[in-house]
């Protein structure tokens, strides 16, 4: 598709498609291949001034460095990402052309709040947060609710404000005992579990362990065991017997081992795809080249370069249609050179 949309200059689709290889290869941890597909992508949206594509750009970008943990390039990547949004819904109001809702801005708001959390700066966190605004269709677009509710406990409890962040814990742990958000919620469950583990908050860290491993049990995925026993890990060398913490061990090994060849398999597996895809571009650069080849063959005169005549039908056609269109006069002036076969026998055809 990528190759087809080059092909006929359909620059909106291969945007599209830059961002999916984007997408497929992060979910494969290749992060230098799925920037490369991200930055080709944002290259055409800027150049062809895609507003709305270059938003998801930025935003896959800044998802791609939280991803690798580096929250600075992040955090200024999804502050573009806002004031992009922002933008745009300006633009809405101006033009009445619906191109997003508050449902996109919020969701830049608790992005950014949730990196100044892993940074540790809870103030500007929560300050981040207070900024979200009522939606259009709540009932719908709150799909994001655990991510705020966990936001709102974390930023509260590591500031030592455990009866401010109480409400918040709650919500999340009845959440995660109904399953909701499974596996893009995961990474929240677990941290505010770490959170209430360090404020020796045992009671609610048991429960909410609880449920996740329900959770983990459902989705049977490698990596999500591995991050649920590592909190376990946590709570027991603090509250558990030697039997136990080896027994988590144990376990977290097996999965630990199964995640690793996985993710392997996955790498070699994304070096071949992009070994193949190398290949059919180049093998589609050289068919491209050729058929130009034959073209030109087709059009002009071996000899001297020029069009021949069945480029000249096709042109007096154009010309003709578009003096027809424009109601104007069309001149055609023909050239009738005198014994010109005696000069280039006498001086050759040089």
């Amino acid at each position: 598709v990528l190759q087809a949309s080059r092909r006929n200059k359909m620059y909106e689709m291969e945007c599209r498609c830059y961002n999916m290889l984007g997408i497929l290869l992060l979910s494969q941890e290749d992060f230098v291949n799925a920037m490369e597909y991200y930055q080709s992508g944002m290259n055409l949206a800027l150049k062809h001034h895609y507003s709305l594509l270059v938003r998801i750009f930025t935003n896959n970008i800044g998802d791609l460095y939280l991803r690798m943990k580096d929250y600075p390039k992040a955090l200024s990547y999804l502050k573009k990402v806002y004031q992009q949004t922002e933008k745009l819904m300006r633009k809405q109001e101006e033009t009445g052309k619906k191109l997003l809702y508050t449902v996109n801005l919020n969701v830049s708001v608790l992005n950014i709040s949730e990196v100044y959390c892993l940074l540790g700066d809870y103030e500007e966190s929560l300050n981040y947060i207070q900024m979200m605004r009522p939606e259009e269709r709540a009932d719908e677009n709150m799909n994001y609710l655990v991510s705020m509710n966990a936001i709102y406990a974390l930023d509260y409890g590591h500031m030592g404000r455990m009866e401010d962040a109480k409400e918040y814990i709650w919500k999340v742990i009845e959440s995660a005992e109904i399953g909701y958000g499974k596996l893009e919620s995961m990474r929240e469950y677990l941290s505010v579990c770490q959170m209430l583990i360090e404020n020796n908050e045992t009671e609610s860290a048991q429960r909410l362990l609880g449920a996740v491993r329900g959770i983990a049990e459902d989705l049977a995925l490698a990596n999500v065991w591995c991050d649920y026993y590592e909190t376990l890990l946590e709570y027991q060398r603090r509250y558990g017997t030697k039997e136990e913490l080896l027994k988590t061990y144990e376990h977290y090994f097996f999965y630990k081992k199964q995640m690793d060849e996985k993710l392997e398999r996955q790498q070699i597996q994304a070096i071949r795809n992009r070994q193949a895809l190398d290949s059919a571009e180049k093998k589609q650069l050289r068919m491209e080249e050729h058929n130009r080849q034959l073209k030109r063959m087709s059009e002009h005169d071996a000899l001297t370069g020029l069009c021949n005549r069945y480029v000249l039908n096709k042109e007096c056609e154009k010309w003709y249609q578009n003096a027809k269109d424009k109601e104007t006069t069309l001149g055609i002036m023909i050239l009738d050179v005198d014994y010109f076969k005696q000069y280039n026998d006498a001086y050759g055809h040089l």
